[in-house]
Parts: C-alpha cells; sequence; structure tokens
C-alpha cells in the first residue's frame, strides 16, 4: 500500500504541481486574482510562512501552506492547491492536516480564507478540518464571482 508523504514545498514541486492541477482549483485562483495557478503557486511559495508538498505514488499531488494575513499578525491564511489524485489519500491527507493545523495555531489564533461558492471539494475539506463557514462576499474580482469565507479560531482564544 503506497500512501501519502509530506515533504518541504520547493519551486520543483510548484512546476510539477501547476501542470496537472484540478479544474476547480484552476478556476478559483483565477476568479480571485485573475492570474495563473502557476503565477500563484510561485507567490504562494514565496510568502508562506509554511508550505509543504504532498506526495502519493512519487508524484506531487498538492502543496499547501499558510502566509500572513495583511493587516493582522494574529491571522494566518491556508491555502491549498491538488491534483484529483489527492481525492485517493484525501483521508490521510486530512488526518496530516488536523496536526498541522495544531501546529499553526501556535503561529496564529485565527486561520482564515475565502472559497469559490462552487468549490465543495475545498468546503468539504476546510470544514473537516474543523473551519466554520462565514459570509457570502459576492461580485468579487472577475465575473463578478461569489466567494464564502472559512475561519478557524484557536481553542484557548
Amino acid at each position: 500500500m503506497t500512501k501519502l508523504h509530506i515533504t518541504k514545498a520547493t519551486q520543483a514541486h510548484v512546476n510539477e504541481l501547476a501542470k496537472k492541477l484540478r479544474p476547480a482549483d484552476i478556476n478559483e485562483v483565477y476568479l480571485s486574482t485573475g492570474r495563473t495557478a502557476h503565477a500563484v503557486l510561485i507567490d504562494s511559495l514565496k510568502l508562506s510562512r509554511y508550505a509543504q508538498s504532498i506526495h502519493y505514488k512519487n508524484e506531487v499531488v498538492g502543496m499547501f501552506g499558510v502566509v500572513n494575513h495583511p493587516t493582522d499578525n494574529d491571522t494566518g491564511i491556508p491555502w491549498l492547491l491538488s491534483t484529483e489524485k489527492l481525492d485517493y489519500c484525501s483521508l490521510s491527507f486530512i488526518k496530516e492536516c488536523i496536526g498541522v493545523l495544531d501546529v499553526l495555531h501556535i503561529l496564529y489564533k485565527t486561520l482564515t480564507n475565502i472559497s469559490h461558492e462552487d468549490h465543495l471539494a475545498t468546503h468539504k475539506w476546510l470544514k473537516c478540518c474543523g473551519f466554520e463557514m462565514g459570509n457570502k462576499y459576492e461580485n468579487i474580482n472577475i465575473k463578478n464571482s461569489t466567494f464564502i469565507k472559512f475561519k478557524k479560531v484557536r481553542k484557548d482564544v
């Protein structure tokens, strides 16, 4: 049985992953930023305080990390971009994420992000990781898209 493993993210991982991202991730990145997923992955790796790559069967199937909120030092913005192959090991990945989020909550009181309303795989992942769904933000950026805010607050806060 092949299981997933997580390593420190690299530029080589960005280049490999960008070629095979799930269409919903490509769409969400474009609708939220107007940029390509490859460009956003490059910036995410550079800006992240913590960035990891997810490997399954000797290939990169995802990357995730956290960047500082631009105006609130107690808040981090986690991100995840992946291929559809992450679905083959999603239960293992969610278990790994729980531990990672515990580490991130040492760095940040609050973790928050927005996700396109149609990106149900991301919503499911966030809910499994303990994020709560919040407000909808309509008419965001490209094509007046609707995004949903997700938030997770450290338990001792």
